[in-house]
């Protein structure tokens, strides 16, 4: 039995443009974009996760003085005794969240008239200033929740060459970035002796992946395509947790008490991406 659970909603992409991946150390989209309610993508990380532009341009907003970190959850507005300075509550803050719940962040504007906006920072890099000349891959800061934010994540956003401003015609950021799916293998459970769940995740930009599923087998070097999900019309999202409920191999029964190795896949426009190989022993009759 193949099971999907849908955790965000996200529109799919067409193509790639120029445009560099924002977040170096995750590919876990956690909300997608949404023209009206959620013209950006969020993007999972941890505390100090680097942040860098995803293009060569010009810092035209370096906000800070946010230090409300997880702002929104847990109901710490934007005040001098939560640490917000002066200048950002007095930055017409979104329901008294700091930098209009933006929080600590920077926003480029580059040669074509395009911006890109970086949100939630826990703190920008110090030599970044208003002026700033940026180059494509450089540091802007590190990844964390102030501002109207629920968790440490990175709030980014893209808009249309020769935008009046960056929060004026924001593209589906699918749209600028190179496509990718990232398959995570994550975990066995609810262990018996004849049945196992396998668990995993995957997160994509672009094209839908054709096919999920895992590879399972007796030995690292003998893994066979067991379980998989296919031909389907998957919802418009981006990132999914599965789980796989197997009690065979081809057709031929887990055996008691013995190792398995298994590994979580994803193909996305023919190409097929790999979570790591774990292994799980069946429990003894």
């Amino acid at each position: 039995m193949f099971c999907l659970l849908f955790l965000f909603s996200a529109a799919l992409a067409e193509e790639a443009a120029d445009h560099l991946w924002p977040a170096p150390s995750s590919r876990i989209i956690t909300q997608g974009y949404a023209r009206r309610a959620h013209p950006a993508i969020d993007i999972l990380g941890q505390l100090g996760d680097s942040v860098v532009a995803s293009r060569d341009g010009t810092v035209i907003y370096a906000l800070t003085g946010c230090k409300n970190v997880d702002g929104l959850h847990t109901g710490r507005r934007c005040t001098q005794r939560t640490g917000c300075s002066k200048r950002s509550r007095e930055n017409h803050p979104l329901d008294g969240f700091c930098n209009y719940g933006f929080g600590n962040g920077v926003v480029l504007r580059h040669s074509d008239g395009a911006y890109t906006a970086y949100a939630h920072f826990s703190q920008l890099e110090p030599a970044l200033r208003r002026g700033s000349r940026v180059a494509q891959g450089q540091r802007l800061g590190e990844m964390g929740s102030s501002g109207r934010s629920t968790g440490v994540h990175l709030h980014f956003s893209v808009t249309a060459p020769k935008s009046p401003g960056f929060t004026q015609n924001r593209l589906d950021p699918a749209e600028a970035l190179a496509p990718f799916v990232y398959v995570a293998t994550t975990r066995a459970a609810q262990i018996t002796s004849y049945r196992a769940r396998l668990e995993g995740a995957f997160s994509f930009l672009g094209p839908v992946p054709e096919r999920v599923g895992i590879f399972l087998g007796e030995s690292e070097s003998a893994l066979e395509m067991s379980t998989e999900y296919f031909d389907v019309d998957f919802p418009d999202l981006t990132y999914m947790t599965m789980y796989y409920d197997v009690d065979n191999i081809e057709g031929l029964p887990l055996e008691p008490g013995v190792t398995y190795y298994w590994q979580c896949y994803a193909i996305q426009s023919g190409q097929m991406e790999l979570g790591e190989v774990k292994r799980f022993t069946m429990e003894k009759d």
